[in-house]
Parts: C-alpha cells; sequence; structure tokens
C-alpha cells in the first residue's frame, strides 16, 4: 500500500508539472501558469466578483491573490472595477483577450489529453475520467 501510495504521488506530482507551467504556448498565454489559468477560468464563470473571491477559490492568501491578480491585469487578460455600493472592493471582468487566452489554452490541453487518451490502450476515456473526478472531488 506504501509504494503505491509513493507512485500516486509521483505521477499526480508528474500530470502537475505537465499541465502547469506547460499549460500553453502561443504569444496570447506565454509563461502562462496553471493557477493563472484556474484564476482566468473562475473569473470567466463568476463576472464582477471581488479579488478575495480568488482568494478563496484557489486558497491563497490575500497577498498572493493581489499578486495574481496584478499579473493578470498587467497582460490585459483582466480588468479591475470600482464596486459601486463599495469603493474599497475592486470587482475583476476578463477582457477578451483573456477570453482568448483561456479558449487557447483549453484547446490545447484538450489536444493534449487525446493525445495521451491515444496512446493508452485499453483503457476507456470514461474510466479516466471518473477517477480523476472523484479525486477531485475528494481534495
Amino acid at each position: 500500500m506504501a509504494q503505491d501510495l509513493k507512485e500516486i504521488c509521483c505521477d499526480l506530482h508528474e500530470l502537475a508539472f505537465y499541465f502547469s507551467n506547460l499549460c500553453c504556448h502561443g504569444e496570447s498565454c506565454e509563461d502562462f501558469s496553471l493557477l493563472e489559468f484556474k484564476a482566468l477560468r473562475y473569473i470567466s464563470a463568476h463576472e464582477c466578483c471581488p479579488v478575495q473571491a480568488i482568494g478563496q477559490s484557489l486558497r491563497m492568501t490575500k497577498s498572493g491573490a493581489t499578486r495574481l491578480v496584478s499579473r493578470l491585469v498587467k497582460r490585459g487578460l483582466i480588468e479591475r472595477k470600482v464596486c459601486c455600493e463599495d469603493a474599497r472592493i475592486r470587482l475583476l471582468s476578463i477582457t477578451p483577450a483573456g477570453r482568448e487566452c483561456m479558449d487557447s489554452v483549453a484547446q490545447f490541453q484538450r489536444q493534449r489529453i487525446a493525445s495521451m487518451l491515444s496512446r493508452m490502450e485499453g483503457v476507456d476515456c470514461e474510466q479516466v475520467h471518473t477517477v480523476l473526478r472523484a479525486l477531485a472531488r475528494a481534495i
């Protein structure tokens, strides 16, 4: 059991690396990390969300979330707006460039996954999806 857990851990680290700093390629997404992609995906799904929500969803400190958001703003992928109800709050929304980048990353990753699955003989895509979904829900 202990050896299995060690091997599972190594495999998960390899997958995390493969989908993090190798997340995508191309002009709009150069040096795009998985964490930045997750933040962008969250902002896209929760239009006009506060910076604090990014930190909570990604389990980051307030300063870490602020730095992440600043990098995305500087790259033109999201924009900050002042909340009309409370000027202390900054709301985030995705820009067209951010949406394009997100779409590019998603397409690139789908192609990678399809390529990997095509090389895995005897493995059903649904089985892989079921196991990954169970792991994600257990986090």
